[in-house]
């Protein structure tokens, strides 16, 4: 209700139809009373959040002890603990930022994921309301890539939005440009839904940020608009409230502004 009342044009949940349908409900208790002030005449979309096996924003760091040497000087003593948590309960907290995975010097953490964007979960969380899917894809290869738009082909129509969430923090800036091409080239030859790329540049870990942190993904969002103009794309990941006003300040027409833990801070004081 209150992302709706702030104006969001896009509310991001999880791909349950139990949130999806309780968000649906608040959306459009508030959008009545709030169409009016932000000249609108259709509610926010509301999309859901999955992940796919080789992105970590959907999962958290897994500790292989089949593989752990439990080494002395371990450096990454808190993980072997927080292991002992179902994957489930822990993974909304992982902070995404890869420095175990970097640490470890015997291969033993990987990122595993809590939810699967092939789950059938995905389409009763289409059909509880939800109208558009933003699927997690850094670190997927362009085939891997293709595959899972080809996946996602039965469930999309003309009327939804589909958000390709990628950036560089586990991605080189040259399979992301590839992902670009490969998304572009899929949507130049689809009639279906609007196809939004999502850019990260700093791993979305729930900290507050220092007021520069979005400057990675504005220039990957650069580097990406100079190479396909035609897409759409919004910058994520270290972004805050000034983050339009700084692309406006580096000549990057963006189109959106994704707002995690600033619209969460902000919330949380109005609350």
């Amino acid at each position: 209700s209150l992302y709706t009342l702030a104006g969001a044009t896009v509310i991001d949940v999880a791909a349950k139809p139990d949130v999806v349908a309780a968000a649906r409900e608040g959306i459009d208790r508030s959008f009545e009373a709030s169409k009016e002030q932000h000249k609108r005449s259709a509610p926010p979309m509301l999309m859901v959040s999955v992940g796919l096996d080789e992105d970590p924003h959907i999962g958290a760091a897994l500790l292989h002890r089949s593989i752990c040497a439990s080494c002395p000087e371990c450096t990454i003593v808190p993980l072997r603990e927080c292991a002992e948590r179902p994957l489930e309960i822990r993974a909304p907290e992982c902070p995404d930022c890869m420095e175990c995975i970097d640490k470890c010097p015997h291969g033993a953490i990987t990122i595993a994921t809590a939810y699967n964007g092939q789950s059938n979960d995905l389409k009763a969380a289409l059909d509880a309301g939800a109208n558009g899917v933003e699927i997690h894809v850094s670190g997927c290869d362009v085939p891997r890539l293709n595959e899972v738009i080809k996946s996602l082909e039965p469930l999309l129509h003309q009327d939804m939005l589909l958000s390709f969430s990628l950036g560089s923090q586990v991605s080189s800036v040259e399979l992301v440009l590839e992902q670009a091409k490969a998304i572009n080239a899929w949507a130049s030859t689809n009639s279906g839904p609007l196809v939004v790329l999502q850019i990260e540049g700093t791993p979305m870990s729930g900290a507050p940020r220092d007021g520069q942190s979005e400057i990675p993904a504005i220039e990957l969002a650069r580097a990406v608009l100079k190479i396909h103009p035609n897409l759409y794309v919004q910058i994520a990941g270290g972004t805050g409230l000034h983050s339009g006003a700084l692309c406006r300040l580096m000549g990057v027409f963006v189109h959106g502004v994704a707002f995690g833990t600033a619209a969460r801070l902000a919330v949380h004081k109005a609350l």
